[in-house]
């Protein structure tokens, strides 16, 4: 990747009216008048220079024309002058590159497959692999990375062995290294450890898990009014009654509705594949009973529509309508 590509990639990825987007223009801005003075210094035709160089070399302390018996070797290929200049301007920009806001470094080591160990060192390459974990559990505080580290040993007991916990701490990851912060005392909870040791994380967790919460009740006063299609194992008893609560009863081909709530609080469950619900329903000890107990259970498919609230495979719905009876499902092995 040569300098101009390098410059093309920071301009296209400045993102104006976005967060960093300054930081992001005041960083290429640097790095383009870098690369310009740097030219302008090799551009010995300015000095009124011959253009036959073998009797002169730049330096930065005394500028062209040095004797080559002084401070250089003998006149050098090409290539090799291409190489210096190139890792001059190395030397220069990687202060500047390394000290970029983190995403960054993440979007140019995995768009650019750039060997940031290399450049960087294997310090800043760990941390910028543990950066969006510690991102997203708000473990971040004035560049740093908080990170709870548990450290485990094999003990032999009998015939087996079992990992037995030595220590456990919290270290601060940075571009050039990690160290100790402190070592947690018996039955500390690393959570409340993390919340001291980072500024103001109890309360970005608390407002983040709010936010989270309200976005999810928007979703469901919205609603959808798209009929889609979902699968429902429940008994078959004279009636379709729910395996759950038995006194419930599905009438087939007629709608039924429950407001869902987050966490499991209403609605009424059912699976977008056949898969899912056959799998969920093997794997539930209820319904297990129900089988024990010679109880016919069907799979059904049905139509839901209005609210929904998604844990995985398993669906809350407002409005459930069974349309017909698939099959029986046998009791597993």
């Amino acid at each position: 990747m040569t300098i101009k590509q390098f410059l093309a990639d920071l301009e296209n990825n400045i993102n104006p009216g976005t967060r960093g987007a300054p930081a992001r223009r005041a960083l290429y801005q640097h790095i383009k008048q870098t690369h310009r003075n740097h030219q302008n210094q090799l551009d010995y035709k300015q000095w009124g220079l011959r253009l036959e160089r073998r009797g002169s070399r730049y330096s930065p302390a005394d500028g062209f024309n040095i004797p080559l018996d002084i401070k250089r070797h003998g006149p050098s290929d090409p290539r090799r002058e291409t190489t210096g200049r190139l890792m001059k301007m190395h030397r220069r920009l990687m202060g500047k590159i390394k000290n970029a806001p983190a995403e960054d470094l993440i979007r140019w080591r995995d768009t650019l497959h750039i060997d940031v160990a290399r450049w960087g060192g294997h310090a800043l390459n760990t941390y910028l692999n543990a950066y969006p974990a510690a991102k997203s559990d708000n473990c971040v505080w004035r560049g740093k990375i908080y990170q709870y580290v548990e450290s485990t040993e094999w003990e032999k007991y009998g015939s087996r062995s079992y990992p037995r916990t030595i220590d456990r701490r919290i270290e601060i990851i940075t571009r050039t290294g990690s160290k100790l912060l402190r070592y947690l005392d018996a039955g500390e909870r690393a959570e409340v450890a993390l919340n001291m040791a980072v500024k103001g994380r109890k309360n970005r967790l608390k407002k983040q898990s709010e936010k989270e919460k309200r976005a999810q009740l928007l979703h469901l006063k919205r609603g959808s009014k798209q009929i889609r299609t979902a699968y429902k194992i429940v008994e078959k008893n004279g009636e379709l009654r729910s395996v759950f609560d038995p006194d419930f009863i599905y009438p087939l081909k007629r709608w039924v509705s429950d407001a869902p709530e987050p966490d499991h609080g209403g609605g009424i469950y059912c699976y977008e594949t056949e898969e899912g619900a056959i799998k969920a329903a093997q794997q539930n000890e209820i319904f297990n009973d129900a089988w024990t107990n010679g109880k016919t259970l069907v799979l059904c498919q049905c139509k839901r529509r209005g609210c929904e609230i998604h844990y995985g495979n398993k669906i809350a719905v407002e409005s459930l309508l069974i349309s017909e009876i698939i099959q029986n499902i046998e009791m597993p092995n």
